[in-house]
């Protein structure tokens, strides 16, 4: 079986690291401006400490490299729960763009319970992109996060899915 892995995108990584990295810098500056008798390596040892105890606490951070994992009969798209398609049960998979976003839409064949009418899955995509639990679960991959051009992503599902179909 041949497994695919798709990870977060790196660019995204290195803003979460900016955006984490300047409160630290301020804060650390901040406390040696008003307690200029520590030395500045014990403040920025300890403020650094504290950040990486609150990360590795906090776990979503590191917990979900892997965004998606492609296998030859299904694939599983990580958020805080895994949510899983399986091709067999896919009729389609194509792109749309709301609201700035690229999204991969998958249409369920029409005898599978997750079938609905392309119109009714973009009417509700924004709010399926609001929980929390699992973006866009299970009518929308939101691909902004991944490594993976969405057109490249969109040809593998594709190209996966006739796989299966041959297969049956």
């Amino acid at each position: 079986m041949q497994e695919i892995k798709i990870h977060y995108s790196k660019k995204l990584i290195s803003q979460l690291i900016a955006v984490m990295l300047v409160p630290v810098v301020f804060i650390f500056w901040a406390y040696y401006y008003f307690h200029s008798k520590l030395n500045p390596w014990f403040v920025f040892t300890m403020f650094g400490t504290m950040m990486v105890v609150t990360f590795l606490q906090n776990g979503n951070i590191f917990k979900y490299w892997t965004r998606m994992t492609i296998y030859d009969e299904y694939f599983e798209v990580n958020s805080e729960y895994k949510w899983t398609v399986c091709f067999r049960d896919v009729e389609e998979f194509y792109l749309t763009r709301l609201h700035g976003n690229t999204l991969i839409v998958i249409r369920y064949k029409k005898n599978h319970k997750n079938w609905r009418p392309d119109d009714e899955i973009e009417e509700e995509g924004a709010e399926r992109l609001k929980k929390q639990h699992a973006p866009g679960c299970p009518y929308l991959i939101p691909t902004r996060t991944m490594d993976i051009n969405p057109h490249k992503l969109l040809n593998l599902l594709n190209k996966k899915k006739i796989q299966e179909k041959t297969k049956q």
